[in-house]
């Protein structure tokens, strides 16, 4: 079974199993308890924005605390960086 809650609360679930004869049921209710957390966030900023040959900028991403971000630079390879518990990574970079 698979469900797709969009707000915190319980799920009650009634599980069936037979017990070997046909008109025997067993049900045994359970609640089960869930927390839906929102979608992780990110957002990249570059300081300075404008950078020459030879120069750096750093990039600082700020999002959701603890998310993991993918990125790539100039369509090159995919990269990660994982977001403090604070929401924030910061990295230099420099023009190729």
């Amino acid at each position: 079974i698979s469900v797709s809650p969009t707000t915190t609360g319980t799920i009650n679930i009634v599980s069936v199993a037979s017990s070997g004869t046909p008109s025997c049921i067993n049900l045994q209710p359970s609640s089960i308890p869930i927390t839906v957390l929102p979608l992780p966030t990110a957002s990249v900023t570059a300081n300075p924005s404008t950078i020459c040959q030879n120069g750096t900028t750093t990039l600082t991403f700020t999002g959701t605390p603890n998310a993991t971000v993918t990125y790539n630079i100039n369509g090159g390879t995919n990269q990660t960086i994982t977001l403090s518990a604070a929401g924030t990574a910061t990295i230099s970079v420099s023009p190729t």
